[in-house]
């Protein structure tokens, strides 16, 4: 779906019809939160903001990966790493956010941090694709490109 298409999508369920108010609006600003982050920014911040102040879910892996998203496809890297750095410390292995925080990594060419990141999910996951991806993404970061082709 186009980013267009999600928010029309959004905003035609009838969360007031089914749920009271407040179970509504949070629904509501959940799924906003998760959408596309190209268009409709502040209103993804503002349902964001909702979330974690009038919910206190600061600290909500949904939230966090959702404010992650938005700074990767900012290209605000650092600002990503540092939250993805904070979701990680809730949730090691959030499958969801790995991959940003991996290219973030990249990104920023913080050959170390990749390395033994990615020396860990080898460690931890051997048989999932995003550890292959890291080591990939290591092995490009330091110019061995065709050792990294093959992890893609």
């Amino acid at each position: 779906m186009t980013s267009k298409e999600e928010w029309d999508f959004v905003h035609s369920l009838k969360f007031d019809e089914q749920l009271e108010y407040e179970e509504a609006y949070f629904i509501k600003m959940n799924y906003i939160s998760m959408l596309k982050k190209y268009e409709y920014v502040t209103e993804i911040q503002e349902a964001r903001s909702e979330l974690e102040n009038k919910f206190r879910l600061s600290n909500n892996a949904n939230i966090l990966l959702s404010h992650a998203d938005e700074l990767y496809t900012q290209c605000r890297f650092k600002e990503c790493l540092e939250v993805t750095t904070r979701l990680l410390e809730l949730d090691m292995y959030n499958q969801a956010c790995l991959p940003i925080h991996i290219v973030c990594l990249h990104e920023l060419r913080e050959k170390n941090k990749l390395f033994l990141f990615a020396h860990e999910l080898v460690e931890h996951s051997p048989d999932k694709a995003i550890t292959w991806f890291s080591v990939g993404c290591y092995n490009f970061l330091i110019d061995q490109n065709d050792e990294a082709r093959s992890y893609f």
